[in-house]
């Protein structure tokens, strides 16, 4: 999900939470400069016009793969690698906002045939997505831009963890004072 669901936690030193129905699903991750690549490779070319491509890695991993990744270069660049609490459902599911993320692009493999753009670039060379996550991890924990934490989320992971996250987290007395109530008084159903 959005670095403001796992990557500000783990910054935090606070668990990221993830779960087993996701973890062992497909997905194909191309790095933005070999996306980049590949349209200007098409560009000009009329024998490009008109058709649609997969501009995608030759490779696939799963997203428990990603999460290594990422819980590597954490590991890496704070000195400590972040706890992990597993779920066995996503919780973005009950989510209706968040929902159809999890359902239309987490929860089933993603395979894409890529055949048709490596008429006109060599896929095989685009940076493998294990270089390319820990590059932009790398990148981003050196400079961190967050939105907003999002209060649910954090309720409902301090909650399932046993963890607290700080008040000052929060832009507002009246945030804070939302999250001590759900963090504190509010039943995990409610939230």
């Amino acid at each position: 999900m959005e670095k403001e669901s796992w990557a500000y936690r783990a910054l935090k030193g606070r668990s990221i939470v993830f779960s087993y129905d996701i973890s062992s699903k497909y997905t194909t991750l191309t790095y933005g400069h070999d996306v980049a690549r590949a349209i200007a490779s098409l560009l000009g070319n009329e024998s490009a016009l008109g058709e649609v491509f997969h501009i995608t890695q030759p490779y696939s991993c799963t997203w428990q793969e990603i999460l290594e990744i990422y819980l590597h270069t954490l590991k890496e660049k704070l000195g400590k690698e972040p706890n992990v609490y597993m779920t066995r459902q996503s919780l973005y599911i009950k989510y209706p906002n968040k929902k159809w993320q999890v359902e239309k692009d987490r929860l089933y493999n993603r395979f894409f045939d890529n055949s048709k753009i490596n008429q006109y670039i060599d896929t095989t060379t685009f940076l493998k997505p294990s270089e390319g996550l820990r590059m932009c991890l790398t990148e981003f924990i050196d400079n961190p831009l967050f939105s907003q934490p999002y209060l649910r989320d954090e309720i409902m992971k301090d909650k399932l963890t046993g963890e607290y996250t700080s008040i000052s987290e929060f832009s507002s007395i009246k945030v804070q004072l939302k999250y001590l109530i759900g963090r504190y008084f509010m039943p995990i159903s409610k939230i």
